[in-house]
């Protein structure tokens, strides 16, 4: 006699034990969310949704260089042995890493919110329990911000794999033992090497080591030493910087200079100087943003979640709270245009309290609705599970329109094709003064991604404004560093903006014999000396 699929499921599932069952269900969702990522990743570079960086990153990684402030030291790493390994270009190979990266994250949600959630509602079914953790994720999944940061080269899934990942280790089992503290410590240590955005997670870490190292010295002395073994990736930006190699920000190989790039001073005037008002404003756009990323259902369910777990697991409680706050408060105060993509640690926060919060919820239904004496009636529970999913998906509808559109944004090479244009038609010794990262990233990338034209001297003008950058441009053989004054050590890197146009002039003045000179658009500084005459897609500077 045949069984039916939905029999041999059932059967399945009834000779699992529940570690099997959650550890299978973690790989279905990671597979699910992994599966959607390859399908709509991103064909190389892009400067859409808060990924303009993705091509300096992409090649900086391929060669070995050191990237924007903080460096991530991790990713570049990792990066140059995928942009080798993968037989693609730098950036489709770094695309096809962070979805890797994202479906990680989704799989180890999903351990971890169903195993916090069983804590709380034990006796509830394990069809509730599978679907009260499939929901949240699929709505973190098909997030705009997700989504999207999941099939473009970025730094921040590799983090979020890593902190999802510490999470596992130190909340899913019911106290985290000794081998689980000490790797989490590390892991900590290599999250931060790749991005800060986990330093929002500190003061929860604390409180999860607190009830295994709170009495012994030595153990928090061995946390500190394991923390600090993976931060030394670090010390990768020194190293490498004395190398001297083509992608080299900051320079970074005097303590001081190392401090710049690590601490990201050259973003801190975007970090602070918000008014209260503002602030406020800003705060409160943070939390309508993450309504509308995740849904209001699932939003409301985490709201459900949080106040279950703040009373039946206070301390992992806490943790989620006290790390979604710290997301949500530091990314309000941050201005920068990727500001939007850093609450990403508190979407993942929303995922998991929204699991407790739909099992407990439907646990209580199923309480109230069973007769007395009896069992749960099938029926019921297929009820309960159809309306969740109806719920769900008339919610999700304009949350997955919006990551849809944003998707189809990233999913174009133009950005790549522009730059590898350029420099094509560009003639041999070629000086380029590309305006803003929309007109050098894709140069970079080009020049140093696809090894594209090495003779060509690119200048990011924007980045004239800091001496170690003016310094490198000044040392180029395009130029005569005669004709060109050494900069001011004493002057405060990044703050005034007026060097840029002054360095912009003085390197033009300095071009050597030999070198044509061209602009990615018509640059008034250079107005007093040559006009700047349309060719193909820039402007050849006529002297």
């Amino acid at each position: 006699m045949g069984w039916s699929g939905g029999e041999l499921a059932q059967t399945l599932v009834g000779a699992m034990s529940r570690p099997v069952r959650e550890v299978v269900l973690a790989l279905v969702c990671g597979g699910g969310a992994l599966s959607l990522y390859l399908v709509t990743l991103a064909p190389s570079i892009t400067l859409v949704n808060g990924a303009g960086d993705s091509g300096e990153l992409a090649s900086t990684a391929y060669t070995l260089g050191i990237a924007h402030p903080t460096g991530y030291p991790l990713y570049m790493l990792i990066g140059f042995v995928v942009t080798h390994l993968l037989p693609a270009e730098p950036a489709r190979s770094l695309n096809i890493f962070s979805a890797l990266m994202g479906a990680l994250t989704i799989g180890l949600l999903a351990l971890l919110a169903t195993r916090l959630a069983r804590r709380v509602a034990a006796a509830a079914p394990w069809p509730l329990a599978a679907l009260a953790t499939v929901l949240p994720l699929a709505a973190l999944a098909l997030s705009p911000t997700f989504w999207t940061e999941a099939i473009v080269t970025e730094t921040r899934t590799l983090a979020l794999a890593l902190d999802a990942l510490i999470l596992v280790l130190l909340v899913a089992p019911c106290a985290p033992s000794r081998p689980r503290a000490l790797l989490a410590a590390v892991l900590y240590g290599l999250a931060l090497g790749d991005h800060l955005l986990s330093l929002y997670l500190a003061p929860a870490l604390l409180a999860l080591l607190y009830p295994w190292a709170r009495r012994s010295p030595r153990r928090w002395a061995a946390l500190l030493c394991l923390f600090l073994a993976g931060l030394s990736c670090y010390l990768y930006l020194p190293l490498r910087a004395a190398m001297q190699p083509a992608a080299d920000w900051g320079h970074p190989d005097t303590l001081a200079r190392l401090l710049w790039v690590v601490s990201g001073r050259e973003y801190r005037y975007q970090m602070f100087g918000l008014g209260g008002a503002e602030f406020a404003a800003r705060t409160g756009n943070s939390l309508v943003a993450i309504v509308q990323q995740l849904n209001g259902a699932t939003t409301a369910a985490a709201i459900v979640g949080l106040a279950v777990l703040v009373r039946r697991q206070t301390r992992c409680g806490l943790a989620l709270a006290l790390t979604f706050v710290i997301d949500v408060l530091a990314t309000s105060a941050y201005q920068a245009d990727a500001a939007p993509a850093y609450l990403l640690l508190g979407l993942l926060c929303v995922a998991v309290a929204a699991t407790v919060g739909l099992l407990a919820g439907g646990a209580l239904v199923l309480r109230i609705a069973r007769p007395r004496g009896r069992g749960v009636r099938p029926p019921l529970i297929t009820t309960l599970l159809l309306g969740s999913v109806a719920v769900f998906v008339a919610a999700e509808g304009p949350a997955a329109g919006a990551a849809r559109a944003a998707v189809r944004a990233s999913s174009t090479t133009a950005a790549r094709d522009a730059g590898v244009s350029t420099l094509r038609r560009l003639p041999p010794d070629a000086v380029i003064f590309a305006s803003g990262d929309d007109a050098s990233v894709p140069l970079w990338y080009a020049q140093r991604g696809l090894r594209l034209r090495p003779d060509v001297t690119i200048v990011a003008t924007a980045l004239l404004t800091f001496s170690w950058y003016y310094d490198e441009m000044r040392a180029l053989p395009a130029f005569d560093r005669r004709a060109l004054p050494a900069s001011d050590a004493s002057i405060d890197d990044g703050t005034d903006f007026s060097l840029s146009a002054q360095r912009t002039l003085a390197l033009a003045t300095a071009v050597r014999p030999g070198h044509t000179l061209f602009v990615t658009a018509p640059d008034p500084n250079l107005g007093p000396l040559c006009p700047q005459l349309p060719d193909a897609d820039v402007y050849r500077c006529a002297r």
